[in-house]
């Protein structure tokens, strides 16, 4: 069964493997409705009630709350990568969400019988891990927010002939108490009531990004789970830091599990994209496939390891091979996070750091207060 869910109603491709696949449609989330078309369409194939049931459906918006609610009702359900799906080159081809479950069953049905045709799955996280997860993102969510509010006050501000630079809380100060008092030259009054609506729209964003980073020292002292554990073992490597360490844990080494280095690099996007035909060899670079702020994150740690590790045997590797021009590095550097991507892999999952690696001597609480 693949299902092609939309906002109102869901299509759902049935088939046994042998006979043409047929759609039926359901209200959105009805899943007495789903089990009622399973139940018809085994009748119709004459296959016992108790036969498995193996669905699919392409990750989306709705999250995971689709393959939890199936699993629970007995059925084998896997979410895919809709990257997976093949697609037909035609310069206009027909799309419904008919003809989507259409093919999406049939490559279902190749997924469990033809080793070559497979799916790529997306792995499903526990429910545990995703509610933490969403903590990591809020705290990232709400400092673009503040940083987009700092920002319009300073362009209003330079608008008018001031320049402010709002980072710090005394500036911040300085200029609600101006705006109080109208010591501001050329600053009407439609204009300061703007900025003054703006200044509390950044203390309370303020004040939230507080309470998370503090409710998050404290899971981080609790050690009540695998996650924060291997954000303490991250933070013991000189270079890693808070930041890094809770992010890269979250968003992909607490509950993802990959087999093999090459399949965590292609995941992350940091693999080289091949183009070739006849004599004709190029690269078109990285996938750039997953998360642009992991990428980011590593390469910014790959810096960072040069700095901090400079005995390591990564970054003595990189001074031997990209020791030349600005370009140069630049270029090692997506090279060197790769690296680092697969020893932080390797270091939480046998516990042996990086080769010349220096561990930090402070205490973990010291460190999640800095």
């Amino acid at each position: 069964m693949a299902l092609e869910l939309s906002l109102e109603t869901w299509k759902l491709g049935l088939s046994d493997g042998r006979r043409k696949p047929r759609v039926v449609q359901v209200a959105a989330r009805d899943y007495a409705a789903v089990l009622a078309q399973l139940k018809a369409a085994k009748d119709k194939l004459k296959l016992p009630t108790d036969a498995p049931v193996r669905s699919c459906y392409e990750a989306g918006r709705e999250g995971f709350s689709v393959h939890r609610a199936l699993t629970e009702l007995g059925i084998d359900n896997i979410v895919i990568n809709s990257a997976s799906l093949k697609v037909s080159r035609a310069a206009r081809r027909a799309k419904t969400d008919r003809l989507d479950a259409l093919q999406m069953v049939e490559q279902l049905v190749d997924h469990h019988t033809k080793v070559a045709a497979r799916l790529r799955v997306v792995q499903a996280p526990r429910p545990e891990a995703e509610d933490l997860r969403e903590h990591v993102r809020e705290l990232k969510r709400l400092k673009n927010e503040l940083t987009r509010c700092l920002g319009a006050c300073e362009s209003l501000l330079f608008k008018h002939g001031h320049r402010m630079a709002l980072k710090s809380l005394r500036a911040r100060r300085e200029l609600a108490q101006a705006l109080a008092t109208g010591a501001l030259a050329r600053v009407g009054p439609f204009l300061t009531r703007t900025l003054q609506r703006t200044l509390a729209r950044a203390s309370l964003l303020q004040a939230q990004i507080k309470e998370l980073v503090k409710e998050r020292k404290q899971l981080l002292e609790a050690q009540a789970s695998l996650e924060m554990r291997q954000v303490a073992q991250l933070m013991l490597l000189s270079g890693c830091g808070f930041e890094g360490a809770w992010m890269l844990v979250l968003e992909l080494f607490g509950w993802r599990r990959f087999k093999n280095r090459r399949e965590l690099a292609s995941f992350v996007g940091l693999v080289p994209v091949p183009h070739a035909s006849g004599k004709m060899a190029r690269d078109l670079g990285l996938s750039r496939s997953g998360s642009p702020r992991l990428r980011a994150l590593l390469v910014e740690l790959a810096w960072l390891w040069l700095r901090y590790q400079p005995e390591s045997e990564l970054s003595l590797w990189f001074q031997e091979r990209f020791s030349g021009s600005t370009r140069t590095r630049r270029t090692g550097i997506v090279a060197l996070a790769r690296k680092i991507l697969i020893v932080f892999w390797k270091y939480l999952n046998t516990g042996e750091p990086p080769r010349g690696a220096k561990l930090r001597p402070k205490p973990l609480v010291a460190l999640a207060a800095a």
